[in-house]
């Protein structure tokens, strides 16, 4: 359903559609700055846990499509639809993402699939002309030195030096991250595996994220970065309020009021989850989650990609699940729910009446198909792990 390029790349994303049909199919890009064919990569690992990872320049100038042969249109018939999509030219560092897409059309060409494209790993938007709509970054937050069962505190902003402050984002936007509970004054911002057991896992967490001591004590995002507010930018504690004032709602549903208006569940091809094996995620999820050779912690997933039809804008958020605050039977070490949920934090505190609770966004996919689930906003208790994705500070 989607497919991104950092701006210094213009290598190789690989498409593969189970085509039950076993009929005629046309892919065909918007832009001529994309271009597709249907030859195999000469990566002799594709299709295995140890197949390139397209975030290092050699491998994005190894594994590519030659412009001289490509073009904006491919076709082919049978089972399964395969091809390639690559780019023209690589985006001047810093510069704004643009956007487009590559229309399928299958089953003797009678019915239509669409392929979000983005080239540049800059923030951006997805809707505009909001007054509460933000620009995300395209990774999930993580933490230098997080392993398998590991967790990790994160410095303080204002006591640590943070040379390169996207050392705390996940290279690929399909990877899990960490996961984060809400902050409490013994551990303010800590970062915790995504997978296995972990020590010292607290189920009471007090405190709140909203402090005037926001950026300085308890902010995980690193600087010139901050999560989302779940009530606008403000910081503080609401019980309602979370419509047209939340960040989340203004800057991701094309109508405040539908939450399933403008978004897919899905593939995305962001170069480590197109070249991989599709295996079921810990908790038991099938065709949803891919791993990175010995370095398992670069989980992938499975996701919800949101999208402006109008500009072609969009963002993918991985369904990692969660880490739960106390243990139950369906879950593996308290993690629950990875490759069929996502959970991500805001900055905004919820109702106190009954317990500490804090607003998050989350989607999953209903029935595990492509065309049904849903994505909404509330109130949920503190103690959960779950993901952050960072807006910019501004």
């Amino acid at each position: 359903m989607g497919a991104f390029w950092r701006n210094r790349q213009d290598g190789e994303r690989l498409i593969r559609i189970s085509h039950a049909t076993n009929n005629d199919w046309t892919a065909v890009a918007s832009h001529d700055w994309i271009i597709l064919d249907t030859e195999q990569s000469a990566d002799i690992n594709v299709w295995t846990a140890d197949a390139a990872r397209m975030y290092y320049d050699e491998n994005d100038l190894a594994f590519r499509l030659n412009p001289a042969t490509a073009s904006s249109a491919v076709r082919g018939s049978g089972n399964e639809i395969y091809f390639r999509i690559g780019l023209t030219g690589r985006l001047p560092e810093g510069a704004a993402p643009r956007f487009g897409r590559v229309i399928v059309t299958h089953n003797n060409n009678t019915e239509s699939h669409i392929i979000w494209i983005r080239q540049g790993d800059e923030a951006h938007y997805v809707m505009t002309g909001r007054p509460n709509a933000v620009r995300w970054s395209p990774f999930n937050l993580t933490a230098p030195g997080i392993d398998i069962g590991n967790n990790v505190e994160i410095p303080a902003r204002t006591n640590a030096a943070i040379p390169n402050p996207y050392i705390f984002f996940t290279r690929y936007p399909s990877q899990a991250g960490a996961f984060f509970q809400w902050a409490s004054s013994s551990q303010p911002r800590m970062a915790w595996s995504p997978l296995g057991g972990v020590t010292n896992w607290g189920n009471a967490i007090g405190g709140t994220w909203d402090s005037v001591n926001i950026d300085d004590a308890h902010e995980t995002c690193p600087p010139g970065w901050r999560r989302p507010g779940g009530v606008t930018n403000s910081f503080v504690a609401v019980n309602s309020d979370w419509g047209n004032n939340c960040e989340i709602r203004s800057s991701l549903w094309a109508d405040l009021g539908e939450r399933n208006a403008n978004s897919v569940w899905g593939f995305y091809a962001d170069g480590f989850f197109d070249r991989r094996p599709i295996t079921s995620s810990v908790t038991g999820h099938s065709n949803s989650t891919v791993v990175g050779g010995t370095n398992n912690v670069d989980v992938a997933h499975i996701g919800r990609l949101f999208f402006n039809s109008d500009t072609d804008y969009h963002l993918f958020l991985p369904a990692a699940g969660m880490r739960r605050h106390q243990w139950h039977s369906v879950d593996v070490n308290h993690i629950a729910y990875v490759g069929h949920h996502g959970y991500y934090w805001s900055s905004s505190a919820a109702d106190e009446r009954i317990t500490p609770s804090a607003w998050a966004s989350w989607f999953r996919n209903l029935d595990n198909t492509i065309i049904s689930g849903s994505s909404t906003t509330g109130g949920t208790q503190r103690m959960h792990g779950f993901s952050i994705r960072c807006v910019v500070d501004e």
